[in-house]
């Protein structure tokens, strides 16, 4: 083929996602393939049996699925039969169009990576503390099977430490007081701080992701374009909706407000959490009568704009 033709399908949308696809597809099959070679669990009944061997102690562990779930993850609870501990734990969807998704987007295997890498980094034997008045859930287990279509993330349950430490789980929506607004963005700040111009201390692996889920959704907002000009065209040629909307295709459409801050702002880089909405903190008390802040959900952080967490 012509280098004219080569160029063409590597700029295609559809052609892009398509390849990315195929891609999270065939990790899917190596993963099934290689089952045997790794012990992640997919249900409730092979995580008790996991909990057990991985966490040891005395007593074994019953798990039960929890009524809310996200929207890349399969939620459990998990107690200690003798010792009432209790653990967080979250799992690859079960489903293969789950699996494909997962896969595809590295969504879980970011998370394991954050856990195993930035977050130990930074809290040593795993404290929960990723820096002063900033918290996240103390982790026990991250891994990931060889390709990355199953995952498992063992976290400290919140609801069961509440009792000795007030924890207020923020609700997504949830209008917040003045104080609460300037401890969040206060929280944020001391992360951003802690990696500011340090990309070397960000596993890589969100390059992989950021890069597969621009051409998942430049796939589908290509087509959207397509069928909106075709239409009527409700996008007028060179208005400034049309320059957004070919952004948002171009880098994968949540990402065309990060795609606008990094032109406006291209020195600022950091560690960004990268999903910092409401539903995704949670408050608590320690020592002293202070209140630190602390980040759930890390399966989109990246090294970017430090304004896109705000």
């Amino acid at each position: 083929k012509s280098g004219r033709h080569a160029t063409s399908k590597k700029s295609n949308p559809t052609a892009q996602g398509l390849s990315a696809i195929l891609t999270a597809m065939k990790s899917v099959a190596r993963d099934e393939c290689t089952r045997g070679a790794h012990a992640i669990p997919v249900n409730a009944i092979q995580l008790e049996s996991y909990l057990t061997t991985k966490l040891g102690g005395a007593g074994n562990w019953t798990v039960a699925k929890t009524v809310t779930a996200g929207v890349t993850s399969e939620y459990f609870r998990g107690v200690n039969t003798t010792s009432g501990e209790q653990v967080f734990v979250k799992l690859a969807k079960p489903t293969k169009s789950g699996r494909i998704q997962d896969a595809g987007l590295l969504t879980g295997a970011s998370e394991v990576e954050f856990y195993n890498t930035c977050a130990r980094s930074l809290q040593g034997q795993s404290t929960g503390i990723i820096c002063d008045n900033v918290r996240t859930p103390k982790c026990l287990i991250a891994e990931t099977s060889k390709h990355g279509s199953r995952y498992v993330v063992v976290l400290e349950d919140l609801v069961q430490k509440e009792s000795a430490n007030p924890i207020r789980l923020v609700q997504p929506g949830q209008q917040l007081p003045i104080s609460d607004v300037q401890l969040i963005l206060g929280a944020l700040a001391e992360v951003h701080a802690n990696y500011w111009q340090d990309e070397d201390s960000v596993p890589s692996i969100y390059t992989k992701r950021v890069n597969r889920a621009s051409k998942f959704v430049g796939m589908v907002m290509g087509k959207a374009i397509k069928e909106n000009r075709t239409v009527g065209g409700l996008i007028e040629p060179g208005s400034d909706i049309d320059r957004i909307t070919a952004a948002t295709q171009k880098l994968g459409g949540i990402c065309a407000m990060d795609a606008m801050l990094d032109e406006l702002h291209p020195d600022l880089r950091t560690l960004v959490h990268g999903d910092c909405h409401s539903g995704n903190i949670y408050m608590t008390g320690c020592e002293g009568g202070e209140t630190d802040v602390g980040l759930l959900d890390w399966q989109t952080y990246s090294y970017g704009n430090p304004l896109q967490d705000v």
